[in-house]
């Protein structure tokens, strides 16, 4: 099934927040872990931003956005992409489907206020599988201009 689409508009200088909800095609939410009792998780989120949606492969992304090792945690990791920080994507205990995104003020205030462009891809963590990827959604990011400094 083809990625859905959603037009982003988030405002230079302040924190972008983003909250999905993934689900499976009987309208269930996702299960990002293995669904034993110990509760692993076996799927990530990653979103990249970038200024072009022909630029894959040719140069880093503006923003790269990304599960840390424990799914859960809101701790933003030490990312670094053209000079600008990154944010987390993270889950919600014990809600299945929930997906946060979470970018600070300080990395939104250096972007310039313009279009980019995004995907948001859920993929495989376990060492023992190929890595499998699903792009969920794309669409446009469209940064405005703060006016206030």
């Amino acid at each position: 099934m083809p990625a859905g689409r959603y037009d982003i508009v988030a405002e230079q200088g302040s924190t972008f927040t983003l909250e999905l909800n993934y689900q499976n095609s009987d309208s269930t939410g996702f299960d990002f872990t293995d669904g034993t009792t110990d509760a692993d998780y076996i799927y990530g989120v990653r979103m990249q931003v970038r200024k072009s949606s022909t630029q894959v492969g040719t140069r880093e992304p503006i923003l790269y956005i990304s599960t840390n090792d424990d799914p859960l945690s809101t701790n933003i990791p030490s990312v670094d992409t053209e000079g600008l920080g990154g944010g987390v994507v993270y889950f919600e205990d014990g809600v299945a489907g929930a997906i946060h995104i979470k970018v600070l003020a300080s990395t939104m205030a250096l972007l310039s206020a313009k279009r980019y462009f995004y995907d948001i891809e859920l993929f495989t963590t376990s060492e023992n599988d190929d890595e499998d990827v699903t792009k969920i959604i794309k669409g446009t990011f469209d940064v405005e201009g703060e006016v206030t400094t």
